[in-house]
């Protein structure tokens, strides 16, 4: 069957598609090998519950062009992608990829054995908004999955969030890839606590990055943690590449 046409949203509008399952199916067809599914307009916001890739032929594609997905509910795996499929998160001149949720209990990024891939100059943003409880995200890559960071800019975390990592080498790192930023407070509604703050739980993984950064609100700022919950050794390396990216992890 023919490509579908592309869901865009130009408003900040919570109800723009609210709750929406995105899939796209195996038997759709592109001249291209790609198809747009979404694309996010400047101040366009587009509410999703999941968005899933069941084709190993065609690439689902979402342009950010300054807008974002927002999370409402929490009731599935947000990128679901089929063996041998690709779902790819496209920064469209630099703007960020910014995904941001409003979950009420933990959720996980990414499952399948198809692939998650950034792409283009901008950032990719991960927010937890601080109105929600301080809530797990579990991040990482089984059943033969793979996320490829293609990015140039760094990734960046904001809010009341546990982001567990959950395998391996799962962190962006290596010649031109950014830093992990503990951004709090940067984007709107965002701020963390005493009692509700950033977290990266290595969970007893080994992961490596270039540097991890801290910014975003200066009053905020303070209120995160590294930690690791396993009973396993956690390691956090750094990769430098070249003498340039020897930075000091704070």
């Amino acid at each position: 069957m023919a490509a579908p046409s592309t869901f865009t949203a130009a408003t900040d509008d919570d109800n723009n598609g609210y709750n929406s399952k995105f899939t796209l199916c195996s038997d759709v067809t592109s001249d291209t090998g790609t198809n747009d599914i979404l694309r996010l307009l400047a101040h366009g916001t587009a509410s999703y519950s999941f968005i899933s890739n069941q084709n190993a032929n065609v690439a689902a594609r979402i342009l950010f062009e300054g807008g974002d997905l927002r999370s409402i509910y929490n009731d599935a795996t947000k990128f679901q992608v089929a063996d041998g499929a690709k779902i790819l998160l496209q920064s469209v001149d630099g703007n960020p990829i910014i995904l941001r949720s409003y979950a009420y209990s933990r959720y996980s990024l990414f499952e399948g054995a198809g692939t998650l891939e950034t792409a283009g100059d901008g950032d990719v943003v991960l927010l937890q908004h601080s109105y929600a409880p301080a809530k797990t995200v579990m991040f990482g890559a089984g059943e033969g999955g793979r996320i490829a960071w293609g990015n140039a800019g760094n990734f960046k975390l904001g809010g009341r969030m546990c982001l567990k990592l959950t395998s391996d080498d799962i962190l962006p790192h290596g010649e031109g890839k950014g830093k992990v930023m503990i951004a709090v407070g940067e984007y709107s509604g965002t701020g963390t606590s005493e009692s509700a703050p950033l977290v990266i739980d290595l969970n007893g993984t080994v992961n490596t990055v270039n540097a991890i950064a801290i910014g975003g609100n200066a009053y905020y700022s303070k209120w995160h943690v590294i930690t690791s919950s396993s009973a396993f050794v956690a390691t956090l390396g750094l990769d430098v590449y070249e003498d340039k990216a020897l930075q000091k992890v704070r």
